[in-house]
């Protein structure tokens, strides 16, 4: 999960403002990571970090447990929705 902190950073953030090299940052993310569109490359990153932190803690809404008929992919895919772990959840 750390390449994930190191994919955005690197491909997002150090190409997004890299000597002008794109004029907006924004239109960059969406190229990046579609799902990450509403974010900004800095936005993404900083939420990233905040809920990695989160899941390692076994904080909400990372403590949920996964029902009986939902599969690893089905719990991960319901994180998605919720603003506490929409980032990290889209980003695996």
């Amino acid at each position: 999960m750390c390449l994930v902190a190191t994919w955005i950073s690197t491909t997002c953030l150090q190409d997004s403002y890299e000597d002008g090299k794109y004029s907006d940052p924004v239109v960059e993310m969406k190229l990046c990571n579609p799902m990450l569109a509403e974010f900004s490359p800095t936005d993404a990153l900083v939420s990233f970090r905040t809920q990695f932190k989160a899941y390692i803690k076994g904080e909400d809404p990372f403590n949920r447990k996964m029902r009986t008929n939902e599969s690893a992919l089905g719990w991960w895919k319901a994180l998605q929705k919720d603003e506490l772990a929409n980032v990290l959840a889209v980003s695996l």
